[in-house]
């Protein structure tokens, strides 16, 4: 069972930790706007470009402290940071339409 426990942490994936925290800071942000007003979806909009920010601090960190000479990304994990990419990108260009048209205060 530790034998299980070592190989699954040494085969752990870049951007477990940053999507896995951008999941809960996004349902969570959402479910406040949605009941309470609280918080403007245009201003969880605004954030989204820091899940991109985050992802690269996380590479940056595994690449620092990893003993492996490479760092290898599967197509899966391509996919998704392909993904997340366009989807921060549509987030943003929403919330600039959104302002020159003035449909946000």
């Amino acid at each position: 069972m530790k034998r299980q426990v070592r190989e699954l942490m040494r085969n752990r994936r870049v951007g477990t930790f940053t999507l896995g925290l951008s999941l809960v800071a996004a349902g969570v942000l959402s479910v406040l706007s949605i009941f309470t007003g609280f918080v403007d979806i245009f201003t969880v909009m605004r954030l989204s470009p820091l899940i991109l920010v985050s992802l690269g601090i996380e590479i940056l960190i595994f690449n620092a402290v990893s003993n492996e000479n490479e760092m290898h990304m599967d197509g899966w994990a391509i996919f998704v940071n392909f993904i997340l990419i366009l989807g921060t990108l549509l987030s943003t260009a929403a919330v600039v339409i959104a302002d020159h048209y003035k449909l946000i205060n």
